[in-house]
């Protein structure tokens, strides 16, 4: 739902017969607070979050979307992420996104981002994070894909073994990436 798709929670707890009342009363309230995608995309961002102006979107996922901006102030380039508009009176998101922030702020690893700032402009929560310039994954896979390639297995390797210690980094500090 959170992706703009329609959700018939009808249809779902009749496939799915062991959903109780209360889990169905609560993908209701869900469904009939949601906020279609393109009604969010829509909306034009906040051009400034605090000291950091916005330059473009980078990407987006369930909880929000990221911008590459600019901290003035530093005169250097972030990474925001910035909480989705219809998730802003939620009170369980903004815990999440708070959390999260706390969370990846404690970690110290060269495969982990780190966190500059988090705030909150007009009343939509961010959070800056440090900008790691290059490709991602996807593009990389779908390149080897459209060659007619794979991945080489040593560079495969390498790179599971970089997320793999940087999920120790997070695991050794209570943290599950989720």
């Amino acid at each position: 739902r959170l992706k703009g798709e329609a959700a018939d929670v009808a249809a779902f707890c009749a496939k799915h017969r062991s959903v109780s009342p209360e889990m169905r009363a609560r993908l209701e309230a869900i469904d009939a607070a949601a906020v279609p995608r393109a009604a969010a995309a829509d909306a034009a961002p906040i051009e400034r979050y605090g000291e950091f102006r916005i330059v473009r979107q980078l990407d987006e996922g369930g909880m929000g979307s990221v911008f590459l901006a600019v901290q003035e102030s530093l005169r250097r380039e972030v990474a925001l992420k910035v909480l989705r508009p219809e998730l802003s009176d939620s009170a369980n998101a903004a815990e999440r996104f708070r959390r999260e922030a706390f969370a990846v702020a404690r970690l110290r690893h060269p495969n982990i981002v780190s966190v500059i700032a988090v705030g909150e402009e007009r009343g939509v929560r961010y959070l800056a994070m440090e900008l790691v310039p290059g490709r991602t994954l996807d593009d990389v896979l779908a390149d080897a894909v459209a060659r007619g390639g794979t991945i080489a297995a040593d560079r495969a390797l390498r790179w599971a073994r970089d997320l793999a210690t940087a999920l120790e980094c997070a695991h050794a500090e209570g943290i599950i990436h989720r």
